[in-house]
């Protein structure tokens, strides 16, 4: 039996270093906020080999019972004197060391999953037990709006705001270290905060006063982050120059984030900060809270989502040399009939040569880049990519690879997209399989690529052909 949850992660609108223990750990007044996306996915096998065995993508990541996830796994069991045979596989989407508790937040998603289905441990147990495995897993078992005092873990859970205002999260692309962090904060920092200022700032979050939270925001530990690292800043000022009402480092960095109130230019600062970090892969933009529109629901974009090999570009097998990469016949066309009609283009795409060792994620960014390379002279692009690095057979379960549905959720979460009035273009089955799974208005079958193979098989299910993606973008559109 396979149990899967969200992750999440989390921001801090507030945090306050207000003394020092004799063990050497910090005492903080902060005030969490749980954000969905940007979000790790866990699998979680109940019925695997005994023991506990944990793989976490990425590069560099920790492993089994090196990962905070594992650790909550072996907690849990001795918490319980359950003999475990659980394996977990996360997909990791929150950057490491970058102030948004990923690894934290991956513990939380394992107990809430493991006591979710055992029901061992009350409340106060589960908190406990989290507590002993790190200063930020307790937030994680109620997600929402939490104060924090002593070292983190001694929680006043807050109603939490309806609708969070625009937040927009930039990773630099480097890791900071919390221990690092705290060891450069100077000492005149360290004293007690107005005891209402968190409160204050709960209570304008609640009411929707932008610039109150603003003035009311502030981190202790930000500033030897931006004296440390001059992009930092460099990131900050440019984000105040796209109208952010504040820009903050969140939690111990290196990640920042920026706050938005709803008549600011949001897709500009998103765009600008995409144009500064274009020859970085490792830096990433998350758009999370209300970014679209004070009305999320008015607002939903539809998208055309489109498989890449075979319907994008020409089929080659493994490809991961840029220069292999071609435009199927059509798509600059295609594209332009799609964005005219205000919808987004956005690659959802299966790339298990990672997972094989055939090649690197890098070497997919590279062929993503230039496929928006080939697309700019026609004066088009591709809004988005989603990848699923996984196979089963190397990696275990996943969330993510089609024919489930957690690339488009994924995309629809960062994107605003409403997923009943879009579409889905594709040249296998498990593509169509995969639109239907996410709960697309329609999956079109190309004649491109792999589509004849499948033609048969796709008629039979009640999907829709056409000869490419032009044809399938004018069907749906009805442009035909």
């Amino acid at each position: 039996m396979i149990i899967s949850a969200s992750s999440g992660c989390k921001i801090n609108w507030f945090l306050k270093v207000t003394g020092k223990r004799a063990d050497g750990y910090h005492l903080i007044d902060t005030l969490f906020q749980y954000l969905p996306f940007p979000s790790d996915e866990i699998a979680l096998d109940l019925d695997a080999a005994p023991g506990i065995r944990v793989h976490c993508g990425g590069a560099d990541m920790p492993q089994d019972l090196d990962n905070l996830a594992g650790k909550a796994a072996f907690a849990y069991a001795r918490g319980t004197g359950l003999q475990p045979a659980w394996r977990i596989v996360i997909d990791k989407r929150v950057p490491a060391a970058a102030g948004l508790g990923g690894g934290s937040a991956d513990a939380g998603a394992v107990l809430r999953l493991l006591n979710g289905h055992y029901g061992l441990l009350n409340g106060e147990e589960l908190n406990s037990l989290a507590a002993g495995i790190g200063a930020d897993v307790p937030f994680f078992l109620e997600p929402g709006l939490a104060r924090g005092r002593g070292i983190g873990a001694e929680l006043t859970r807050l109603d939490a705001p309806e609708n969070l205002p625009g937040v927009l999260i930039v990773f630099p692309g480097f890791p900071a270290s919390a221990k690092w962090a705290y060891s450069r904060l100077a000492p005149g920092r360290i004293g007690s905060c107005g005891a209402e200022t968190p409160l204050l700032l709960a209570g304008a979050l609640r009411g929707g006063d932008v610039r109150k939270t603003a003035e009311l925001m502030h981190n202790d530990l930000e500033y030897s982050l931006f004296e440390k690292f001059p992009l930092l800043e460099v990131v900050r000022q440019e984000l105040l120059d796209c109208g952010a009402e504040r820009v903050m480092v969140s939690g111990s960095g290196s990640s920042l984030f920026a706050l938005f109130d709803a008549g600011a230019d949001r897709e500009g600062a998103q765009q600008a900060m995409r144009k500064l970090f274009s020859g970085d892969p490792e830096a990433k933009i998350f758009a999370s809270g209300a970014w679209a529109a004070p009305s999320r629901s008015a607002a939903k974009k539809s998208a055309f989502f489109l498989d890449r090999d075979g319907v994008v570009i020409r089929q080659v097998s493994y490809l991961h040399d840029p220069e292999q990469v071609e435009l199927e016949k059509n798509v600059p066309e295609a594209l332009r009939l799609i964005h005219e009609k205000g919808m987004l283009a956005v690659v959802v795409t299966n790339q298990s040569g990672v997972a094989r060792g055939m090649f690197s994620r890098e070497d997919v960014e590279k062929v993503h880049a230039k496929i928006q390379t080939l697309l700019a002279p026609y004066g088009e692009r591709i809004d988005g990519f989603f990848t699923c690095f996984h196979h089963p057979d190397y990696t275990g379960p996943c969330a993510c690879r089609k024919p489930a549905p957690g690339l488009f959720l994924e995309a629809a979460e960062a994107l605003d997209i409403d997923l009943s009035s879009s579409s889905m273009a594709g040249d296998k089955f498990s593509d169509l399989e995969s639109g239907r799974n996410a709960g697309v208005r329609q999956s079109f079958l190309l004649m491109t690529g792999y589509g004849p193979k499948y033609i048969d098989r796709a008629r039979t299910a009640g999907f829709a052909a056409a000869d490419d993606l032009l044809a399938a973008a004018k069907d749906f559109l009805g442009e035909a």
